[in-house]
């Protein structure tokens, strides 16, 4: 016997074509949506959430930022928060050193120079780094004088809590570094290397000038550091890098004071590695996007009593640590964190002047 098909009313017939109707232009506005999360959140206030900070620059580099795509091929280069892949660390410093990004273009001379070892022989090129680091050398290096006002004024107490010397190691950490080196080896054609003497045979006056005033591609320095912070710098200038023109009581205070140094910077970095790391990296860039990351900066505005504050007590997701941490390693640990986001700055080459048990690779499970 034939089966025979029910018809439906014309008003419901009607009903339905308009039921798959909006069914249809749900789904497409649904899709629409999901493939251009920009449009969305320019027009609803939608903004995607991301677990990871290498998921959230990841978005900000793909879609053009060359900072950003600086900084995921440095979490390539180190497994900081990501597997570790020297080809894709290659491939975000290229197309950032393309679109003029300085520090890309240092990072990316250093690695087809194969200045550290490490780096794959694959991509020794020797042309390419001399064409990067001169592009890099000619480019005039960018200071943000109003983040570092920022960060000194929200800090006065780090920078003026020691001996000038210590103080102006401080200083010079945080402003000079970049340019001038850890080691006094300068970054720059253009800057002095004071682990060479260079411009050390100039009277004080005329190099207190200069750091007030600026000179030639060096900013002025006369609204971010006192006189008595510029006084400290220079005495650390002379006495850490030139030690030919030392006396021997000199060379003794400053053998002293560079091991309470090392030692305050030692102790911090232990500390950090046992108990921060985890969360914030080793090199201070967070695995997770809800840890703060202080080689970005973030935090760093904060005091160091709020910082020991925080440390201590917790804040939000993070615990306290008063009841595992001494006073004196919770200093150190204030120190030490105030170091990541001035050697970040330098990119891979920190590594020159660093030894490599200062460094870790943060690699965790199931990432790629």
């Amino acid at each position: 016997m034939l089966k025979t098909k029910t018809r439906l009313p014309l008003a419901a017939k009607r009903d339905k074509v308009a039921f798959l109707q909006c069914l249809l232009f749900a789904c497409t506005s649904i899709m629409l949506l999901l493939s251009n999360t920009a449009a969305a959140e320019n027009l609803h206030g939608y903004k995607p959430k991301y677990n990871t900070t290498y998921q959230k620059f990841l978005a900000k580099a793909q879609a053009g930022d060359i900072k950003a795509q600086n900084f995921i091929g440095y979490m390539r280069f180190y497994g900081e928060g990501i597997k570790q892949d020297y080809q894709q660390a290659h491939y975000w410093f290229h197309l950032a050193a393309e679109q003029g990004h300085l520090k890309a273009q240092r990072n990316l001379g250093l690695f087809h120079a194969r200045a550290l070892s490490r780096v794959p022989e694959q991509y020794f090129d020797a042309e390419e780094s001399n064409l990067w680091l001169s592009k890099a050398a000619s480019n005039t290096p960018h200071s943000d004088v109003n983040e570092n006002l920022n960060k000194l004024s929200n800090n006065v107490e780090y920078f003026q809590r020691g001996s000038s010397f210590d103080n102006g190691r401080k200083v010079y950490r945080s402003f000079c570094a970049g340019c001038h080196g850890f080691d006094g080896n300068a970054s720059f054609k253009l800057s002095p290397s004071f682990a060479k003497a260079d411009r050390l045979e100039k009277q004080d006056v005329l190099l207190l000038t200069s750091i007030n005033d600026g000179l030639n591609i060096m900013p002025a320095w006369q609204g971010v550091l006192s006189k008595e912070l510029q006084n400290s710098v220079l005495l650390y200038i002379r006495t850490a890098f030139n030690a030919e023109q030392t006396s021997e009581q000199d060379l003794m205070l400053l053998k002293q004071a560079n091991n309470e140094g090392t030692k305050g910077l030692s102790l911090g970095a232990r500390t950090y590695a046992k108990f921060c790391a985890g969360c914030h990296g080793f090199s201070g860039v967070a695995y997770y996007v809800n840890s703060p990351s202080f080689a970005l900066g973030q935090r760093m505005n904060k005091s160091n009593t709020a910082l020991l504050k925080s440390i201590r007590f917790g804040v939000n997701l993070m615990p306290g640590w008063h009841d595992k941490l001494s006073h004196q390693e919770i200093l150190a640990l204030v120190e030490f964190i105030r170091t990541l986001a001035t050697e970040f700055n330098v990119g891979i080459e920190r590594e020159l002047n660093k030894p490599t048990s200062r460094y870790y690779i943060f690699n965790p499970a199931g990432t790629n």
